[in-house]
Parts: C-alpha cells; sequence; structure tokens
C-alpha cells in the first residue's frame, strides 16, 4: 500500500525543520553576526592573533632604527641639494670645482667626474733635449717582520748627455747617478726619440768581481713598455703614444696603496695632468704614472708595487 500524498508532505515538513534547527544552533555558537570568531582555534587551542598592519600610514613619519625619517633618505650615492653651501652642491660651475679641487677642498674629487676635461684620452709620448736634467726620489716597500715598511728615499739624478747612434737607431744617451750615494756606479740608457727603452748598460757584481753589462731591449712590431733590467733606478717608461687620460688640478694621485708620510703631501697635482696605466714588461705587474703636460721628461709621480717614486 503506498504512502498518500499527506503522509509525505508531512515527512517533507519534518526534514525541513530539522534542517532550520541545525543552522539556527550553528547561529547561536557563532559570534553572533553569522562569522566564525576567528580567534577560536581546533582541537589545539585558540590560535594567535595576527599583526595588524594598517592600510594607511600614521601622521607621524616612518623611522628606520637609527631613527633617521625614511621618506626623507638620499639614494646610495646621490648628493644633498641642501649641501650647496658646503661644497657638495649640484649648482656649482664647473670652474668653481676646478677652483675648490685646485684649492685641496674635501670632497671636491667626487665631483671631478663632472668637468668635460676629466678622463679624457690623449696619447702620450716622453720628450728629451740634450742637457736635460731631473732628480728622481724614490721610496721602496719592503717586507719587515713587522710588516712592510718604506724604506728611502734614494735619491737618483737624470743627465741627458748626448745623442748617438745605438744599434743603427738614433738614441739620447742618458746617464743615471745617486746623488746621495756617488759610490753607487752609475746606469747609462739609450732612449730612442720615439719614446722607447733601446739599451741599458748597468754594473753586474759576481763572486765578488764587479764588471759592466748591456742589455739590448729588442724592438717589437708594436709599441711597449720599458724597464731597465738589472738594477734598482726607477726606470719604466710606457709604450710610446699609448693614450694617457686627463686630470684636473688638486686631483689626488691614485695609489696602489698606502704611500710614504713624507711623500703623501706630494701627491696632489699643482696644475692639470695627464695619468696612464701600464703592465711592466718584465714581471706583469701594474704601474701607474702620472705626467706634467707642459714638461714630459719624466712621470712627476710613479707608483709600483714595491716602489713610489717622486720627481723633484
Amino acid at each position: 500500500m503506498s504512502p498518500s500524498r499527506n503522509t509525505v508532505g508531512g515527512w517533507l515538513v519534518v526534514t525541513l525543520a530539522l534542517v532550520v534547527g541545525v543552522v539556527g544552533l550553528g547561529l547561536l555558537l557563532g559570534d553572533g553576526d553569522g562569522k566564525a570568531d576567528p580567534r577560536q582555534g581546533g582541537r589545539g587551542g585558540p590560535t594567535p592573533e595576527a599583526p595588524v598592519v594598517p592600510l594607511d600610514p600614521p601622521s607621524a613619519q616612518a623611522r628606520g632604527q637609527d631613527g633617521a625619517a625614511l621618506t626623507n633618505r638620499q639614494p646610495a650615492g646621490a648628493v644633498d641639494p641642501a649641501g650647496a653651501d658646503d661644497g657638495a652642491g649640484l649648482d656649482l660651475s664647473h670652474d668653481e670645482i676646478r677652483a675648490r679641487l685646485a684649492a685641496g677642498e674635501p670632497g671636491m674629487e667626487l665631483l671631478a667626474a663632472r668637468l668635460p676635461e676629466h678622463g679624457q684620452p690623449a696619447p702620450l709620448t716622453p720628450r728629451w733635449d740634450v742637457g736635460d736634467e731631473w732628480v728622481v726620489e724614490t721610496w721602496y716597500l719592503q717586507a719587515q717582520a713587522h710588516g712592510d715598511e718604506w724604506i728611502g728615499p734614494a735619491v737618483w739624478r737624470f743627465r741627458v748627455e748626448r745623442e748617438v747612434g745605438f744599434r743603427d737607431e738614433p738614441c739620447l744617451e742618458v746617464t743615471v747617478t745617486r746623488a746621495d750615494e756617488p759610490q753607487v756606479p752609475p746606469v747609462t740608457l739609450w732612449i730612442a726619440r720615439g719614446g722607447h727603452l733601446a739599451g741599458v748598460e748597468t754594473t753586474v757584481t759576481q763572486q765578488g768581481k764587479s764588471q759592466r753589462a748591456l742589455h739590448v731591449i729588442p724592438r717589437g712590431e708594436t709599441p711597449e713598455a720599458s724597464r731597465a733590467p738589472l738594477t734598482s733606478a726607477p726606470v719604466r717608461l710606457p709604450p710610446p703614444g699609448a693614450a694617457a687620460r686627463h686630470a684636473p688640478a688638486g686631483l689626488p694621485f691614485d695609489l696602489l696603496g698606502a704611500a710614504p708620510p713624507e711623500a703623501a703631501a706630494h701627491l696632489r697635482a699643482d696644475g692639470p695632468t695627464l695619468d696612464i696605466e701600464f703592465r711592466d714588461p718584465l714581471d706583469g705587474t701594474t704601474v701607474r704614472q702620472r705626467w706634467a703636460p707642459g714638461d714630459l721628461r719624466w712621470p712627476v709621480v710613479s707608483r709600483t708595487e714595491t716602489t713610489l717614486s717622486l720627481r723633484r
């Protein structure tokens, strides 16, 4: 016997009432607005509250650990325009930068790169005339038990004696002597008019006997740097015609390391200079030199890994 329509309808009403009751019970266990309380966890207990991060920053500026306002910080390497009065401003003209740099004002070397002449390439070829003389002071870096130490200066005197032919090549003969120790045997250089070193004569001592030794420097197909071998005389010449770079007056010389205290005061140029870097042809180490455009007889500063030379 099939159930009547009244019986089926009654079942539906009862089922619907049960569903409504379950939903109502869930609402009563909630927070009253139909949403579950996020502070109630599962069986493991309540979960910790998540930090509240405001969408809008407070009226006071955010500050870093050092207390400085983050919104006022400059990017790394930026120059604060407010520093114009103390020489670091961006409104300085080229002439003002040159004047302050030449006067040795601190921080001006950072603005030297704005000068149009800074870093511009220029060919460098030394020039000599018979009778030219100059003096070079050289410090030597030596390893000691307590650390490296500068020894010196040794005083070297250069003189262009005459123009001669050396190995069928026109050269200038230059003698190099120790002004502070006259007993040291002289060194003779033959330098071609093009600027490369053609030959060197030194004194070599072996088994207590001294004798003069001639070293001929072959000329390659391409210009190369040159160095006098078998002597401590500061003779290192860049490749003839190599590209040096202009440096404005007052720009400190870029050393490879620390300088002797008595030499440090002479490393800032009085006028525009030409800076050059090249490799030592004998050991491959770096040589940095500064030349005066108006006097190309010898570098005014020459720095190797173990020596520092100043022309006087």
